[in-house]
């Protein structure tokens, strides 16, 4: 039996029975999948006489029916925005936009089989200069070789098509995101996102002038991107992006820096924007971005050059600043009109007055600090919490339980991180830490928190860490999995909801003496501190006098849409906030949507003040803070406050 409906020959030759200038090829299941569940569909590639190609994906019993092509592209053609339609016929068939123009068999089907060489007929029936241009664009981790991108080309003239085409491969990373999609993966099913493929950035009349008619297309770009000519005509704009378009914000802040400062080699770039997310610095408005344009004003790379000699390794280094920052928080006089600082804007503020460096060196200084105990009227805190499992192996490793203040104490020490000081988020929220240790000797600390609304009362991984806070590697982490599903496991519910139970009975009676074993800031970081604030308190803008306000993570961001919205999510983009009164397991619930998709809740702890803000009909603003590059994490950081 054949796999394949042969095109007579020769293989390019026109179809009598559907029309003189059609090519197709129609490809079973087993050219693409192995997975059985795909063996119910085969699929149908046609370019029409106009050069566009169509992609549809039908059920099995359709392949090789030629006399229903003509009536299926002209419903299509009638409903182009249809998700799916029915034929009498042929049954249900599913447009593919954001299939490969040219259909890829796995690797498995040898070059000389049939199906390549009428695979191959096909191609050579499509506008190659094309075909040519998608390819030279696309980097490892983008997708530009679809059906809808071939066809955005191939419908325009012959002239205007060129001219975009050279265009695109002058500034990729600019044009990419105005005149192709940029779907996150080939879709051959019918079933991904069509809003997350769509265009980021509509085309002004002015820039398609500029396009079509060789008119001043880099004037025409500044002005589509705010942006100054100079960043336009930088080498970063002239090669493709590893994530096929440079993103709003990343454009912000290189048009912050002066342009003598700014980076010129492309490749050492995305790693540094990954360490500038690693630190704890809200970034996301484009005036945060430019009050951070002086901390490089030495250049962009000389700064980092620097940064990555003396505080080896940076990304960790960046990370440990979090818990510094917080102990500024905690022992700093916060001058009243400051009260709402979080973490994120005082690492800002510190940044901008202080510099990088001076906050790296400040944090190391008070990691270097000895844990020492605070004064006796804290007797009555709890030592201990409920164990959840204790002990725990497989044929990986061991996971311990640390249930005590005394063995937090010891994992810091010997783990030379700062998790000793982790006592009171381990007997007032139930976060739980582990130490992890695999069979070569390999040693990690793990931090667990509760998902915060979650009827199963699930524990989340938010953090990992090797000795000196070092980062570990997939084993480790595959192993932190697994001890993931074991705490979630149905026969430890009962256990997770007593250490719930009882950290809710810890914080009823909870004193507000503070934490029992503190890292004290020294003298040179209390007096830097000092000068931070001062400067935050010269600033207007920066002075708050009531209103909610929430700065953090997103609860059950990995349970609800967020992870599969992570290469569409952006820093900067604007969050929905929507009450949930009726919420079975929290009546102040807070959810947090993007574009009408759910990304998770307020969580518990500081949904209160945003909630009772939100009855009484005031306005909050919410936006995306963050996004961690670390494909562990899997989450975002938002920013709540009083709009304007």
């Amino acid at each position: 039996m054949q796999l394949i409906q042969r095109l007579p020959a020769p293989q390019t030759a026109p179809l009598a029975a559907t029309s003189p200038a059609w090519h197709r090829v129609w490809l079973r299941a087993e050219h693409f999948f192995s997975r059985q569940d795909a063996r119910a569909h085969c699929w149908l590639w046609l370019r029409d006489e106009c050069g566009i190609v169509r992609a549809w994906r039908m059920d099995a019993a359709a392949l090789g029916r030629d006399d229903r092509i003509r009536e299926l592209l002209q419903q299509f053609r009638a409903t182009p925005n249809a998700t799916y339609l029915g034929d009498p016929v042929l049954g249900r068939i599913w447009p593919l936009p954001n299939a490969p123009v040219v259909p890829m068999t796995r690797w498995a089907i040898s070059w000389g089989q049939p199906v390549q060489g009428d695979i191959r007929a096909f191609a050579d029936s499509l506008d190659q200069g094309i075909l040519e241009t998608l390819g030279a664009l696309e980097l490892a981790g983008t997708f530009l070789g679809s059906v809808a991108n071939f066809n955005r080309l191939a419908r325009l003239s012959p002239s205007t098509s060129r001219h975009r085409q050279q265009a695109l491969r002058r500034f990729p990373p600019l044009l990419i995101p105005v005149l192709l999609d940029l779907p996150e993966r080939p879709d051959m099913f019918g079933t991904e996102l069509e809003e997350h493929a769509g265009h980021r950035h509509a085309p002004s009349p002015a820039l398609l002038e500029a396009m079509d008619h060789g008119r001043d297309l880099i004037g025409a770009l500044a002005q589509h991107y705010a942006v100054d000519r100079a960043l336009i005509r930088s080498p970063l704009m002239a090669e493709p992006w590893p994530d096929g378009a440079v993103a709003p914000e990343t454009l912000q802040l290189l048009q912050a820096l002066p342009a003598h400062t700014r980076p010129r080699d492309l490749r050492c770039l995305p790693p540094r924007l990954a360490l500038l997310a690693a630190a704890p610095i809200k970034s996301a408005s484009r005036a945060a971005r430019a009050r951070l344009a002086p901390c490089f004003a030495d250049g962009w790379d000389r700064v980092w050059r620097r940064l990555e000699t003396e505080f080896s390794p940076l990304e960790a280094r960046l990370r440990d600043c979090r818990d510094f920052l917080q102990a500024v928080l905690q022992q700093a006089e916060m001058p009243p009109p400051l009260a709402w600082f979080d973490v994120p804007m005082l690492g800002h503020v510190w940044a901008v007055r202080r510099g990088l460096k001076s906050l790296l060196a400040a944090s190391r200084r008070w990691h270097a600090q000895a844990l020492t105990p605070v004064s006796a009227t804290l007797d009555g805190i709890a030592d201990s919490v409920p164990a959840l499992f204790g002990a725990w192996e497989n044929a990986e490793g061991k996971a311990i339980e640390l249930t005590t203040a005394e063995a937090l104490r010891e994992e810091g020490e010997c783990m030379h991180h700062c998790v000793g000081g982790y006592w009171e988020q381990c007997l007032y929220s139930a976060t739980r830490i582990v130490h992890l240790e695999l069979l070569d000797g390999r040693a990690a600390t793990a931090q667990f928190e509760f998902d915060g609304l979650d009827e199963a009362n699930t524990l989340l991984l938010v953090q990992l860490r090797g000795r000196h806070n070092g980062d570990c590697d997939a084993d480790m982490y595959a192993f932190a999995e697994d001890a993931v599903e074991m705490l979630n496991a149905d026969t430890r519910r009962d256990a997770r909801c007593a250490a719930l139970a009882d950290a809710a009975q810890q914080s009823a009676r909870r004193r507000p003496d503070g934490p029992r074993h503190v890292r004290r800031l020294d003298a040179r970081s209390r007096a830097e501190a000092r000068m931070v604030l001062d400067f935050a308190m010269a600033q207007p803008t920066w002075q708050r006098r009531g209103g909610a306000s929430y700065s953090g993570s997103v609860a059950g961001f990995v349970h609800a849409e967020g992870p599969r919205l992570l290469g569409v999510l952006r820093v900067g983009a604007e969050l929905q906030l929507v009450r949930e009164p009726h919420n079975p397991y929290d009546p102040l619930a807070v959810r947090i949507d993007w574009q009408g998709h759910k990304l998770g809740y307020v969580p518990r702890a500081a949904n209160a003040p945003i909630a009772a803000a939100l009855d009484q009909g005031l306005a909050l603003a919410a936006r995306i803070d963050a996004i961690d590059p670390n494909p562990h994490w899997r989450e975002i950081r938002v920013d709540i406050g009083p709009a304007g």
